[in-house]
Protein backbone atom coordinates (compact mmCIF):
# COMPACT_ATOMS: atom_id res chain seq x y z
CA UNK A 1 0.00 0.00 0.00
CA UNK A 2 2.87 2.57 0.96
CA UNK A 3 4.12 1.41 -2.31
CA UNK A 4 1.63 2.20 -4.21
CA UNK A 5 1.30 5.79 -2.75
CA UNK A 6 4.98 6.46 -3.05
CA UNK A 7 4.31 6.01 -7.04
CA UNK A 8 0.98 7.88 -7.40
CA UNK A 9 3.11 10.82 -5.20
CA UNK A 10 6.37 10.86 -7.87
CA UNK A 11 3.73 10.53 -10.97
CA UNK A 12 2.05 13.39 -10.13
CA UNK A 13 5.55 15.42 -9.35
CA UNK A 14 6.80 14.15 -12.89
CA UNK A 15 3.27 15.15 -14.14
CA UNK A 16 3.32 18.91 -12.58
CA UNK A 17 6.94 19.57 -13.57
CA UNK A 18 6.77 18.68 -17.30
CA UNK A 19 3.68 21.00 -17.49
CA UNK A 20 5.60 23.54 -15.06
CA UNK A 21 9.17 24.17 -17.35
CA UNK A 22 7.28 22.99 -20.80
CA UNK A 23 9.22 24.78 -23.24
CA UNK A 24 7.48 27.76 -25.60
CA UNK A 25 8.64 30.21 -28.29
CA UNK A 26 8.28 33.60 -27.07
CA UNK A 27 6.03 36.22 -28.98
CA UNK A 28 7.92 38.29 -31.55
CA UNK A 29 5.12 41.13 -30.22
CA UNK A 30 6.34 41.14 -26.65
CA UNK A 31 9.83 42.00 -27.97
CA UNK A 32 11.19 45.35 -27.32
CA UNK A 33 11.70 48.10 -29.97
CA UNK A 34 14.16 50.68 -29.32
CA UNK A 35 14.45 54.18 -30.74
CA UNK A 36 16.03 54.27 -34.09
CA UNK A 37 19.29 56.26 -32.65
CA UNK A 38 19.95 52.29 -31.08
CA UNK A 39 19.43 50.12 -34.41
CA UNK A 40 21.60 48.94 -36.80
CA UNK A 41 20.23 49.88 -40.35
CA UNK A 42 19.44 46.28 -41.15
CA UNK A 43 18.79 44.26 -44.27
CA UNK A 44 17.52 41.72 -42.14
CA UNK A 45 14.96 44.06 -39.93
CA UNK A 46 16.42 47.37 -39.66
CA UNK A 47 13.76 48.58 -36.91
CA UNK A 48 14.09 46.02 -34.57
CA UNK A 49 17.01 44.31 -31.58
CA UNK A 50 15.97 41.41 -30.42
CA UNK A 51 15.36 40.85 -26.66
CA UNK A 52 16.72 37.47 -25.18
CA UNK A 53 16.22 37.30 -21.35
CA UNK A 54 18.49 34.39 -19.71
CA UNK A 55 18.76 33.31 -16.32
CA UNK A 56 21.87 31.69 -14.12
CA UNK A 57 21.01 28.15 -14.49
CA UNK A 58 19.27 27.89 -17.39
CA UNK A 59 19.82 27.63 -20.89
CA UNK A 60 18.40 29.49 -23.51
CA UNK A 61 18.96 29.38 -27.85
CA UNK A 62 18.10 31.28 -30.71
CA UNK A 63 16.92 29.61 -33.68
CA UNK A 64 17.86 30.50 -36.86
CA UNK A 65 16.63 29.49 -40.66
CA UNK A 66 20.71 29.28 -41.91
CA UNK A 67 23.88 28.52 -40.16
CA UNK A 68 25.26 31.59 -38.74
CA UNK A 69 28.81 33.09 -40.69
CA UNK A 70 29.76 34.48 -37.59
CA UNK A 71 28.84 35.33 -34.21
CA UNK A 72 30.36 37.53 -31.30
CA UNK A 73 28.92 38.64 -28.15
CA UNK A 74 29.94 41.57 -25.89
CA UNK A 75 30.52 40.28 -22.50
CA UNK A 76 31.95 37.16 -22.76
CA UNK A 77 32.83 36.71 -19.15
CA UNK A 78 29.16 36.71 -17.85
CA UNK A 79 27.47 34.83 -21.27
CA UNK A 80 28.82 31.80 -22.28
CA UNK A 81 27.18 30.55 -26.38
CA UNK A 82 27.76 27.51 -28.81
CA UNK A 83 27.55 27.63 -32.04
CA UNK A 84 25.26 24.33 -33.21
CA UNK A 85 23.76 24.10 -36.63
CA UNK A 86 21.45 26.74 -37.18
CA UNK A 87 20.81 27.30 -33.53
CA UNK A 88 22.63 29.41 -30.55
CA UNK A 89 22.68 28.28 -27.27
CA UNK A 90 23.49 31.19 -24.66
CA UNK A 91 24.24 30.66 -21.15
CA UNK A 92 24.25 33.47 -17.84
CA UNK A 93 27.41 33.45 -15.95
CA UNK A 94 26.24 35.61 -13.13
CA UNK A 95 23.67 35.88 -10.57
CA UNK A 96 23.15 39.89 -11.56
CA UNK A 97 20.00 40.69 -12.70
CA UNK A 98 21.53 44.03 -13.71
CA UNK A 99 24.35 42.51 -16.71
CA UNK A 100 23.20 42.53 -19.92
CA UNK A 101 25.31 42.32 -23.43
CA UNK A 102 24.68 42.23 -27.05
CA UNK A 103 25.13 39.68 -29.38
CA UNK A 104 25.69 40.67 -33.59
CA UNK A 105 24.79 37.33 -35.76
CA UNK A 106 26.27 37.90 -39.29
CA UNK A 107 24.80 35.50 -42.16
CA UNK A 108 24.48 35.33 -45.97
CA UNK A 109 21.24 37.30 -45.53
CA UNK A 110 22.49 39.94 -43.19
CA UNK A 111 23.35 41.12 -39.92
CA UNK A 112 20.66 40.09 -36.60
CA UNK A 113 20.94 42.50 -33.15
CA UNK A 114 20.45 40.78 -30.23
CA UNK A 115 20.28 42.03 -26.70
CA UNK A 116 20.53 39.86 -23.99
CA UNK A 117 19.97 40.36 -20.31
CA UNK A 118 20.12 38.49 -16.99
CA UNK A 119 17.02 38.25 -15.66
CA UNK A 120 14.68 35.57 -13.42
CA UNK A 121 13.84 32.67 -14.13
CA UNK A 122 10.07 33.54 -15.09
CA UNK A 123 11.31 36.20 -17.32
CA UNK A 124 13.54 33.86 -19.53
CA UNK A 125 12.78 33.44 -23.32
CA UNK A 126 13.56 29.84 -23.92
CA UNK A 127 13.54 29.76 -27.44
CA UNK A 128 14.14 33.13 -29.34
CA UNK A 129 12.72 31.34 -32.57
CA UNK A 130 13.48 33.62 -35.78
CA UNK A 131 13.12 30.64 -38.55
CA UNK A 132 9.19 30.26 -37.37
CA UNK A 133 7.35 31.08 -40.48
CA UNK A 134 4.70 32.88 -38.17
CA UNK A 135 7.49 36.00 -37.85
CA UNK A 136 7.76 36.51 -41.43
CA UNK A 137 10.50 38.96 -41.09
CA UNK A 138 13.57 36.44 -41.85
CA UNK A 139 11.34 34.59 -44.77
CA UNK A 140 10.47 38.19 -46.38
CA UNK A 141 13.88 39.31 -46.72
CA UNK A 142 15.42 35.57 -47.04
CA UNK A 143 13.10 36.38 -50.61
CA UNK A 144 13.99 39.63 -51.24
CA UNK A 145 18.03 38.58 -51.43
CA UNK A 146 17.48 35.89 -53.33
CA UNK A 147 15.11 38.31 -55.67
CA UNK A 148 18.05 40.23 -55.38
CA UNK A 149 20.36 37.58 -56.74
CA UNK A 150 18.43 36.67 -59.61
CA UNK A 151 18.03 40.42 -60.57
CA UNK A 152 21.78 40.76 -60.69
CA UNK A 153 22.00 37.21 -62.99
CA UNK A 154 19.97 38.48 -65.29
CA UNK A 155 21.29 42.38 -65.49
CA UNK A 156 25.14 40.50 -66.16
CA UNK A 157 23.55 38.12 -68.77
CA UNK A 158 21.42 40.97 -70.29
CA UNK A 159 23.41 43.72 -70.33
CA UNK A 160 25.63 43.15 -73.19
CA UNK A 161 22.97 42.59 -75.52
CA UNK A 162 20.72 45.91 -74.45
CA UNK A 163 24.46 47.62 -74.71
CA UNK A 164 24.68 45.93 -77.92
CA UNK A 165 20.50 47.37 -79.03
CA UNK A 166 21.57 50.96 -77.68
CA UNK A 167 24.41 51.05 -79.76
CA UNK A 168 22.34 49.87 -82.68
CA UNK A 169 19.87 52.01 -81.91
CA UNK A 170 21.69 55.46 -81.82
CA UNK A 171 23.65 54.03 -85.25
CA UNK A 172 20.19 53.58 -86.81
CA UNK A 173 19.17 57.11 -85.52
CA UNK A 174 22.56 58.48 -87.38
CA UNK A 175 21.61 56.60 -90.02
CA UNK A 176 18.59 58.07 -89.99
CA UNK A 177 19.62 61.94 -89.24
CA UNK A 178 21.86 61.50 -92.39
CA UNK A 179 19.70 60.34 -94.83
CA UNK A 180 17.20 62.68 -93.76
CA UNK A 181 19.72 65.31 -94.15
CA UNK A 182 20.45 63.63 -97.52
CA UNK A 183 16.65 64.16 -98.81
CA UNK A 184 16.22 67.58 -97.68
CA UNK A 185 19.33 68.65 -99.70
CA UNK A 186 18.01 66.94 -102.87
CA UNK A 187 14.73 68.06 -102.77
CA UNK A 188 15.17 71.62 -101.23
CA UNK A 189 14.36 74.87 -103.02
CA UNK A 190 16.88 77.80 -101.79
CA UNK A 191 14.24 80.97 -101.13
CA UNK A 192 17.12 83.00 -98.81
CA UNK A 193 14.16 85.82 -98.10
CA UNK A 194 14.93 88.09 -95.15
CA UNK A 195 13.19 90.79 -92.95
CA UNK A 196 14.59 92.62 -90.19
CA UNK A 197 13.75 94.59 -87.10
CA UNK A 198 15.33 96.43 -84.35
CA UNK A 199 18.65 94.93 -85.85
CA UNK A 200 16.91 91.21 -85.43
CA UNK A 201 16.82 89.34 -88.38
CA UNK A 202 14.45 86.13 -89.57
CA UNK A 203 15.92 84.46 -92.32
CA UNK A 204 14.04 81.47 -94.38
CA UNK A 205 17.07 79.36 -96.23
CA UNK A 206 15.20 77.14 -98.08
CA UNK A 207 12.25 75.07 -98.60
CA UNK A 208 12.19 70.83 -98.84
CA UNK A 209 10.34 67.77 -98.08
CA UNK A 210 10.16 64.29 -97.29
CA UNK A 211 7.41 62.53 -98.48
CA UNK A 212 3.76 64.30 -97.22
CA UNK A 213 6.10 66.63 -94.83
CA UNK A 214 7.58 70.13 -95.55
CA UNK A 215 10.22 71.51 -94.21
CA UNK A 216 11.61 75.64 -94.02
CA UNK A 217 15.23 75.66 -92.74
CA UNK A 218 15.01 79.43 -91.11
CA UNK A 219 17.47 81.66 -89.07
CA UNK A 220 17.29 84.28 -86.20
CA UNK A 221 20.17 86.34 -85.81
CA UNK A 222 20.33 88.29 -82.85
CA UNK A 223 22.78 91.26 -83.47
CA UNK A 224 21.66 93.72 -80.55
CA UNK A 225 23.18 93.94 -76.85
CA UNK A 226 20.19 92.49 -75.07
CA UNK A 227 18.33 88.71 -75.19
CA UNK A 228 15.63 87.72 -76.91
CA UNK A 229 12.81 85.58 -76.59
CA UNK A 230 11.16 83.87 -80.02
CA UNK A 231 7.64 83.43 -78.95
CA UNK A 232 5.89 81.31 -81.14
CA UNK A 233 6.31 81.01 -85.17
CA UNK A 234 3.65 80.93 -87.60
CA UNK A 235 2.61 79.82 -90.63
CA UNK A 236 -0.05 81.22 -93.01
CA UNK A 237 -1.97 79.37 -96.25
CA UNK A 238 -1.80 82.70 -98.52
CA UNK A 239 -4.32 80.72 -101.13
CA UNK A 240 -7.44 81.22 -98.36
CA UNK A 241 -9.00 82.84 -95.79
CA UNK A 242 -9.91 82.58 -92.76
CA UNK A 243 -14.23 82.49 -92.53
CA UNK A 244 -14.56 84.64 -95.42
CA UNK A 245 -12.08 87.86 -93.87
CA UNK A 246 -9.10 88.80 -96.05
CA UNK A 247 -6.63 87.31 -93.26
CA UNK A 248 -4.47 84.44 -94.08
CA UNK A 249 -5.37 81.18 -92.59
CA UNK A 250 -2.86 79.54 -90.48
CA UNK A 251 -0.94 76.45 -90.61
CA UNK A 252 -0.46 74.16 -88.16
CA UNK A 253 3.32 73.44 -87.32
CA UNK A 254 3.95 69.71 -86.66
CA UNK A 255 7.24 71.01 -84.15
CA UNK A 256 6.00 73.97 -82.44
CA UNK A 257 8.96 76.46 -81.61
CA UNK A 258 7.95 78.01 -78.18
CA UNK A 259 9.79 80.75 -75.87
CA UNK A 260 13.31 80.10 -77.30
CA UNK A 261 15.70 82.57 -75.82
CA UNK A 262 18.34 84.14 -77.56
CA UNK A 263 21.96 85.82 -76.34
CA UNK A 264 22.62 88.70 -77.42
CA UNK A 265 24.85 88.50 -80.89
CA UNK A 266 23.75 84.98 -81.28
CA UNK A 267 22.68 83.22 -84.32
CA UNK A 268 19.76 79.97 -84.27
CA UNK A 269 19.08 77.82 -86.99
CA UNK A 270 15.77 75.02 -86.97
CA UNK A 271 13.70 73.73 -88.92
CA UNK A 272 9.65 73.95 -89.76
CA UNK A 273 7.80 70.80 -90.38
CA UNK A 274 4.15 71.06 -91.93
CA UNK A 275 2.38 69.13 -94.02
CA UNK A 276 0.52 71.85 -95.76
CA UNK A 277 2.07 72.27 -99.21
CA UNK A 278 0.18 75.74 -99.80
CA UNK A 279 1.78 77.65 -96.79
CA UNK A 280 3.88 80.24 -98.44
CA UNK A 281 3.96 83.04 -95.27
CA UNK A 282 6.21 82.48 -91.95
CA UNK A 283 5.86 84.83 -89.20
CA UNK A 284 8.28 85.37 -86.20
CA UNK A 285 6.61 86.48 -83.34
CA UNK A 286 9.47 88.22 -81.02
CA UNK A 287 10.24 89.63 -77.34
CA UNK A 288 12.95 92.09 -76.84
CA UNK A 289 12.90 94.15 -73.78
CA UNK A 290 9.16 93.05 -73.54
CA UNK A 291 7.89 94.58 -76.43
CA UNK A 292 6.55 92.43 -79.15
CA UNK A 293 8.34 92.42 -82.88
CA UNK A 294 6.19 90.72 -85.70
CA UNK A 295 8.61 90.06 -88.41
CA UNK A 296 7.21 88.21 -91.64
CA UNK A 297 8.73 86.56 -94.39
CA UNK A 298 7.04 85.51 -97.95
CA UNK A 299 8.41 82.43 -99.74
Amino acid sequence: MFKKIAFMIILAISFWTANAFSMGYSNLNHYSYYSRKKVHKLTINKNVVYKLNVAYGYVSVVTLPVIPLFVTIGNPSDFQYKVLGPQIFVQAQAYNKKVSTNMEVSTKYGLINIEIKITSKKDIVFNLDLAKPGNGIFYKNYLEHKLNILKTKLQKKYSAKYQGLVAMKNKLAKNKAYVEKLILSINKKTINASANKNNVSFTIIYKSKIGNKYYIKYMVSNSTNNYIVVHDLYLYDANSSWYGSSSKKEVRILNPVSNLKLMPREVYKGYIVYDNKNANDVSAHLYLKGKLIIIRVQI
